[in-house]
């Protein structure tokens, strides 16, 4: 699927938006990691959070990242998590450039959820690293009072900064959801 997306993306937005792809694989070994450079991300393309984050490539235990993504490999990712578009997706390796955000230690993720193509809200998320904040605004950037038990949300989210470029990454969201029921569109 993170395959194939990005022929759309760039058909409806622009090549610009994506994330540089640094190569795909069936097999882990096929991978020759003398071609990557020092940090990229490794992850597969068929569900979510199978994701090697590589920042130094002299310390990647080659061993325990062949496990691990061929324990990946191995998962029907669908019927495991009961999302089963994901089931129909062909298992894929890819290497993507390892993105940074200042001295932050992760990178900040904007998901804006949207219904008949309409933005409904934005979550905004941090610390994923350390401990997932998780915070949702409305289209004006102003907090929700909403919650998850699993994210607690930042203790003062009415001080987070509305990003530069908001008004055009709502512009963008607003042609991808385009034609959609429901989709989230992930920055």
């Amino acid at each position: 699927m993170k395959i194939f997306v990005r022929r759309w993306v760039t058909e409806k937005i622009d090549e610009q938006y994506l994330i540089p792809l640094l190569g795909v694989w069936d097999n882990f070994d096929d991978i020759n990691f003398d071609e990557l450079p020092d940090q990229f991300v490794l992850k597969c393309n068929h569900g979510w959070n199978m994701n090697i984050i590589v920042r130094n490539k002299k310390s990647l235990d080659l061993r325990e990242a062949r496990e691990k993504v061929n324990a990946w490999l191995a998962v029907d990712f669908g019927t495991h998590n009961l999302q089963l578009h994901y089931s129909r997706i062909d298992r894929k390796i890819i290497a993507e450039k390892f993105m940074a955000n200042g001295d932050l230690p992760d990178l900040i993720d904007y998901k804006f959820v949207c219904i008949n193509g309409e933005i409904i809200y934005c979550q905004y998320l941090t610390d994923r690293s350390s401990n997932l904040k998780l915070n949702y605004f409305d289209i004006n950037w102003t907090p929700r009072t909403v919650e998850r038990s699993d994210h607690p949300r930042s203790d003062h989210p009415e001080k987070i900064p509305k990003p530069k470029n908001f008004e055009l990454m709502k512009k963008l969201v607003a042609k991808l959801a385009e034609g959609f029921a429901h989709v989230r569109v992930d920055f």
